[in-house]
């Protein structure tokens, strides 16, 4: 596997209007986490993945990564999806 050296590189941070704060979810980072299941049999939790996955699927509705390489890079939580699940089984 050949690696491609990186000269240089651009990010940009983003932040949700919608956000309501750490580990408090929206209404639509609920909706992405039943899409994500449903179509991908991923599982998202409320603090972070569900969040990123509701600006990714915005942003590629709005066609900003087109033409465009894109890496998100999730160092797996397990106590956030188990948070996450348990409150689905409750509510």
């Amino acid at each position: 596997l050949k690696v491609p050296e990186l000269n240089s590189f651009s990010y940009q941070l983003v932040e949700s209007p919608e956000n309501l704060g750490y580990a408090f979810p929206t209404q639509a980072s609920l909706e992405v986490i039943e899409d994500f299941h449903r179509m991908e049999g991923i599982p998202l939790d409320t603090t972070y993945t569900s969040k990123v996955g509701l600006f990714l699927k915005q942003a590629i509705q709005k066609g900003e990564f087109r033409n465009r390489k894109v890496l998100y890079w999730h160092t797996f939580s397990p106590s956030a999806l188990s948070a996450t699940q348990e409150t689905r089984r409750l509510s």
